[in-house]
């Protein structure tokens, strides 16, 4: 995904739509289909969420097309799960606030990350 000659500056983590960036040039996924009003009202109230949530269904549409995009729903699926357990948070250029637990800024995340070895 990085690391090419022609890459560009990387993206912060609240604005990476992955799926368009491996991509995927379908248009946006009608999420409204797929949950009820209570959840709506959230997604209305918290774009952070609303994004992840659809970025992470795009995602794994596209890789049932294309089955080398899989490995990228594990970017999404710790915020996933933190939706799951009833937990919040907003994303921002700066950082990604989980509510009631604390700030954690995207400075300089692409180098830090880049190279880090997945945890399991």
């Amino acid at each position: 995904m990085w690391g090419g000659s022609n890459d560009s500056k990387p993206k912060s983590p609240a604005f990476s739509n992955i799926p368009y960036l491996l991509g995927d040039t379908e248009g946006d996924l009608e999420i409204s289909t797929f949950y009820n009003k209570d959840m709506l009202m959230v997604f209305e109230n918290n774009e952070s969420i609303k994004n992840i949530i659809a970025w992470y269904l795009k995602l794994a549409k596209y890789a049932d097309k294309c089955p080398d995009a899989s490995p990228y729903l594990s970017v999404y699926e710790p915020l996933i799960q933190l939706l799951e357990c009833d937990g919040e948070f907003f994303m921002n250029n700066t950082g990604l606030e989980i509510k009631n637990e604390g700030y954690y800024p995207f400075n300089n995340w692409f180098d830090n990350f880049v190279n880090a070895k997945p945890k399991r």
